[in-house]
C-alpha cells in the first residue's frame, strides 16, 4: 500500500520518540500501562489541535475519527473526547514542559551561529499584543471595549531562538515582564523604550 509523507508525519518525525520515550520512563512514569490513549497520542492529538486551530474536545475526537486511515499510518487511533479531556486533566503538564525543553536544546545545538564582534550574550526583546474577543476572554481586559494578551518574547541571537516568552493581560508594561528574566552576567539586551503603564 502506497504511504504517503504527509506534513502532520513530517512534523511529528521532528520530535525524537526516543527522548521522548525516555523522559516518560525515567521521570513520569506513573505505574500503570494506558490501555487506550498513550501520553505519545495525547501529544499527538494536541499537537494537531495546535496546528488546526481546534479549541475543542469534541472537534479533535471528529477530526481524528475522520482520518482514522491516515492514523493507522501515523502510529495513532481516534481518540474519543472524554478519553482525552481525562488525560488532559490528570497527567501532569510538566511532562510537555520537559518535552520541549529536550525539543528546544536540540533545536539550539543545529541553530547557525553568528559571529559579533563583542563577546557578551546578545537578546533582544519585545512584546506584541494579540487581540481577543471580548464576550470570550472577559479576564484580558485591555481598553473598554477590547480583550488582549501581551506576548513579550526574548531572542537569542545565538541561533535566534526564543529564549523567554511570557504572556500577560496587554495592559501589563514590557518593563514588567522584563524584571522576570534572569540572564547571564554581562548581557547586552537591545528592546524599545520601555514604559511602565501608571
Amino acid at each position: 500500500m502506497r504511504q504517503g509523507n504527509i506534513i502532520f508525519r513530517q512534523l511529528l518525525q521532528l520530535v525524537d520518540r526516543h527522548v521522548f520515550n525516555r523522559v516518560e520512563r525515567e521521570r513520569f512514569r506513573s505505574g500503570r500501562e494506558y490501555r487506550s490513549l498513550n501520553r505519545w497520542q495525547q501529544f499527538a492529538a494536541m499537537m494537531f489541535a495546535q496546528l488546526a486551530g481546534i479549541s475543542s474536545l469534541r472537534d479533535i475526537a471528529q477530526q481524528f475519527q475522520g482520518q482514522r486511515k491516515r492514523l493507522y499510518h501515523l502510529g495513532l487511533r481516534a481518540v474519543k473526547r472524554s478519553t482525552l479531556a481525562d488525560a488532559n486533566a490528570e497527567r501532569p503538564a510538566e511532562f510537555f514542559e520537559v518535552i520541549f525543553q529536550e525539543q528546544y536544546a536540540r533545536c539550539a545545538a543545529l541553530a547557525p551561529r553568528k559571529k559579533f564582534h563583542f563577546q557578551n550574550k546578545l537578546y533582544s526583546f519585545d512584546s506584541s499584543v494579540i487581540d481577543l474577543c471580548l464576550s470570550m476572554f472577559p479576564w484580558a481586559k485591555f481598553r473598554r471595549t477590547k480583550e488582549g494578551i501581551k506576548l513579550h518574547t526574548l531572542l537569542d541571537h545565538d541561533g535566534y531562538l526564543p529564549a523567554f516568552v511570557h504572556i500577560t493581560t496587554a495592559k501589563v508594561a514590557d518593563v514588567n515582564a522584563a524584571r522576570l528574566l534572569k540572564l547571564p552576567a554581562g548581557s547586552i539586551i537591545v528592546m524599545d523604550q520601555l514604559r511602565p503603564n501608571h
